[in-house]
């Protein structure tokens, strides 16, 4: 996602929480090949790593997009459809509801690329697949398949 992703994405998803035509809010990707493989690495260094309150702009666009999932008062429904890393699996981690293709993966990447789950994956993956998983999936940035992520409670189906 680049920072106009993040705030299209909270804007939506803001409208549609108090539009009573709508009943549940799905969040997927275009495409097949991925649901969300997290922020755009190019945008982040460019604009949003030379100095540090720069970093505090680019991370508040990106908790805008999760607390607007998070409080909409609405059912949400991550619809995995490709690969979902990163700041992708943070934004389906902020959904009431995640339902995953057979041919996705799931993980975190952030050690890999020099940065730094703090999106919610910190918080909110000790509590969905225990400590002990969550570490890994912080740390060794390995690819969780669909089966694992259903087996771990990752995902609902």
């Amino acid at each position: 996602y680049t920072t106009g992703t993040l705030r299209e994405l909270a804007r939506a998803v803001e409208d549609a929480s108090i539009d009573d035509a709508i009943g549940v809010i799905v969040l997927t990707g275009a495409g097949t090949a991925a649901f969300c493989t997290g922020g755009d690495v190019r945008e982040y260094a460019e604009r949003y790593t030379r100095r540090p309150r720069d970093y505090w702009k680019y991370m508040g666009l990106f908790e805008g997009a999760v607390e607007a999932l998070l409080r909409c008062g609405k059912p949400t429904i991550a619809r995995l459809n490709g690969i979902t890393v990163g700041g992708g699996n943070e934004l389906q981690l902020a959904c009431d509801l995640s339902v995953a293709a057979s041919h996705v993966y799931l993980g975190q990447v952030g050690v890999g690329v020099g940065s730094v789950a703090c999106g919610g994956a910190t918080q909110w993956l000790p509590l969905v697949v225990g400590d002990r998983r969550a570490r890994a999936m912080l740390l060794l940035n390995e690819r969780i398949s669909p089966r694992q992520a259903l087996d771990w409670g990752l995902v609902s189906g």
